[in-house]
């Protein structure tokens, strides 16, 4: 059984103009989370923060969704944190 497999969350037709600062966790049920910032260019005021999950056992990523979006203000550095209950938590900073 291979340790990594690879699955786009969205193909490069689909793909916005640039994003990039990924943060993936793998939560309590074996589902990955994922998020990164997104938008015209790096501080762009449409950045914005979007998020996608692959179920455990799944072949393809949920579509991606917009989490954090600061009208007018960039969004990013998203980072994912596992508590010791291990219950999931989403940090994001550093706007511009």
């Amino acid at each position: 059984m291979p340790c990594f497999l690879s699955y786009p969350v969205f193909s490069a037709d689909q793909a916005p103009p640039m994003s990039h600062c990924a943060t993936l966790i793998d939560l309590p049920n074996g589902d990955l989370l994922a998020a990164w910032f997104t938008g015209a260019f790096e501080t762009a005021p449409d950045q914005r923060i979007q998020a996608a999950r692959l179920v455990s056992g799944a072949a393809a990523w949920s579509q991606p969704v917009t989490v954090v979006d600061t009208p007018g203000q960039a969004d990013g550095q998203p980072v994912f944190l596992l508590d010791h209950c291990r219950e999931s938590n989403a940090v994001a900073g550093n706007r511009s």
